[in-house]
C-alpha cells in the first residue's frame, strides 16, 4: 500500500511542474532566430542531489524528477560504505538526514565524539554516526528524512532508502530507454558523480591507493561505459541497446583528479572552496597547475561575487599571506572566468538554490535581496559554463529566457512567474494528500 501510495503521491506532484516546465520551454532550448542558433552554447543546468526542493535529496525520486523536468545533469554524490559499496549521499553522518536516531539497534555506532581526517584537515565528529561505519545491508534498512529546510515537503519522511549507485544508473538507463523510444526523441541526461572525501575512504580499507576511484571505474565500466577513447561505450537497458549518458567526475580532491586523469579519459571538475588545502588552487599560478588536466573547475559562487579575500575573512581562515604573493596572489572575482578560460578550462558554479529559500548572496560582506533571475543573469554575464541548482524549472526558465533574449529570439517562456505558480501547486498538492492519507 505504501508503494502504491508513493507512486500516486509522485504522479500528482509531477503532472502540474511538468506542464509547467514543458509550457516554458521548446524541447529544452530558448527559441532563437535562425542566425544565431548555430553560435548559442548553454550553460550546463546540474540537478544538485536530484531535485530536492521537491524531494528528499539523493533519493531516486528525486532524480527521476529532476530527469522529467528536462534537466542537463543530475548529480549523485558518492560515499562508501564499511564494505566498501557506493552509495548516493552528501553527507558522511546520517544523523540529521535518516531516520537513524529512533533505531535502537544502530546505538552501538552512535559517536559520541571522533576526529577524522578529511582532505588533510582534522574535523570532529560529535553526537552522529558515520556511514563508513554500516555496512551497506544495514544501511539499507534506514530511511530518509527531509531537511528542515525552506519549504520542502515533509511528506515523504521514511518512504525511501539510501540508493546504491548501481540503483541511481538503473533509474538514468530507465530513463533514457523511455524517452528513447518516444517519436524518436533524443533527449539524453548527462550524469555528474561527486567522489566525496576519497582519501578518508581509502583510508579505512589499509590505505589502498585510490580504492574508492577504482571502485567508481570499474562501476561505470560495468555500466556499459567506457573510461578511455579507445574503448567504446555500449549502455543497455531491459536488454535493449541505450545512448549512454555524458559523464563528468567531480571531486574536491585535487590528488582524485589529478589520478583520474593520468589513468582515465573522463571528462572532470576540480571543486574548490576557502579551506586551507583549496586556497592556493584560487591563486594565479595555482590555477594553472590543473592546466590539462581537468576540463572544468567549479567553484563556490560567492568566489565570483565577493571574492576569495571577502570569503576568508567572513570565515575568520588564517592562511600563509606569503605563500599566497608567491603564487600570483588570489584571482580576481571578476577575473576569474576569463583567466580559467585562457588556462583551456571552463567554471561551474555551486550552488544556486531555490527563490524560496536564502540564496547566501553578498553574505561575507552584506547579504542581498537581489532575485534569482539576477543572480544567476550576473553569472551568465561572466560566461560561467555550468550551475548547480535547486529548483531545476525556474532555472531552466530563467537560462532560457536570458539567452533567448540575447540572440534575438522570444524567450522560450510564457510571461508567467513560477513564484506565482508555486504556492498553488503546493496548495494542490496538500488537498490531495489529505484526500490520501485521511
Amino acid at each position: 500500500m505504501r508503494s502504491q501510495n508513493y507512486n500516486l503521491i509522485l504522479l500528482i506532484l509531477l503532472f502540474p511542474f511538468e506542464i509547467f516546465c514543458h509550457s516554458i520551454r521548446n524541447d529544452g532550448k530558448p527559441s532563437l532566430s535562425s542566425s544565431s542558433k548555430a553560435e548559442v552554447e548553454l550553460p550546463l543546468i546540474i540537478a544538485h542531489r536530484g531535485d530536492k526542493v521537491q524531494m528528499p535529496e539523493h533519493t531516486i525520486p528525486a532524480y527521476e524528477f529532476a530527469m522529467a523536468e528536462g534537466v542537463d545533469f543530475v548529480e549523485p554524490d558518492l560515499v562508501m560504505t564499511k564494505d566498501s559499496q557506493l552509495v548516493c549521499y552528501h553527507d558522511l553522518t546520517v544523523g540529521s538526514g535518516t531516520d537513524v536516531r529512533s533505531r535502537e539497534e544502530f546505538e552501538h555506532l552512535w559517536i559520541s565524539e571522533r576526529n577524522i581526517t578529511l582532505n588533510g584537515e582534522v574535523k570532529t565528529i560529535r553526537d552522529d554516526w558515520l556511514i563508513s561505519d554500516f555496512t551497506l545491508a544495514q544501511l539499507k534498512t534506514l530511511r530518509i528524512i527531509q531537511k528542515e529546510t525552506g519549504i520542502r515537503p515533509k511528506y515523504f519522511d521514511r518512504m525511501f532508502s539510501i540508493p546504491t549507485f548501481d540503483e541511481f544508473m538503473e533509474a538514468v538507463h530507465k530513463f533514457t530507454f523511455k524517452v528513447s523510444s518516444m517519436d524518436g526523441k533524443d533527449k539524453i541526461v548527462g550524469i555528474m558523480p561527486e567522489l566525496k572525501h576519497p582519501s578518508y575512504h581509502n583510508a579505512l580499507n589499509n590505505n589502498t591507493s585510490n580504492q574508492m576511484e577504482k571502485s567508481f571505474i570499474n562501476k561505470l565500466k560495468f555500466w556499459g561505459y567506457s573510461v578511455n577513447n579507445s574503448e567504446s561505450s555500449e549502455c543497455t537497458y531491459n536488454y535493449t541497446q541505450i545512448p549512454c549518458s555524458s559523464v563528468v567526475v567531480q571531486s574536491f580532491e585535487p590528488e582524485t583528479i589529478k589520478y583520474l586523469h593520468n589513468t582515465t579519459d573522463l571528462r572532470l571538475m576540480a571543486l574548490f572552496e576557502t579551506t586551507l588545502n583549496n586556497l592556493p588552487y584560487l591563486t594565479y599560478k595555482g590555477l594553472a597547475e590543473l592546466q590539462g588536466k581537468t576540463e572544468f573547475v567549479g567553484l563556490w559562487k560567492e568566489l565570483l561575487f565577493t571574492g576569495t579575500l571577502a570569503e576568508i575573512n567572513y570565515t575568520k581562515l588564517t592562511y600563509d599571506e606569503e605563500e599566497i604573493a608567491a603564487l600570483g596572489g588570489f584571482i580576481e572575482p571578476e577575473k576569474i572566468v576569463e583567466y580559467a578560460e585562457e588556462l583551456g578550462m571552463k567554471v561551474g558554479i555551486y550552488t544556486i538554490y531555490s527563490s524560496w529559500e536564502d540564496s547566501k548572496r553578498g553574505c561575507a560582506l552584506e547579504c542581498t535581496k537581489e532575485s534569482k533571475n539576477v543572480e544567476l543573469e550576473y553569472y551568465f554575464g561572466l560566461g560561467v559554463k555550468a550551475f548547480f541548482v535547486e529548483g531545476v524549472c525556474e532555472s531552466l526558465r530563467i537560462r532560457d529566457g536570458y539567452f533567448g533574449r540575447k540572440n534575438g529570439g522570444s524567450s522560450g517562456a510564457r510571461r508567467i512567474e513560477v513564484n506565482k505558480l508555486i504556492p498553488s501547486i503546493l496548495a494542490f498538492t496538500l488537498v490531495i494528500m489529505k484526500i490520501i492519507f485521511v
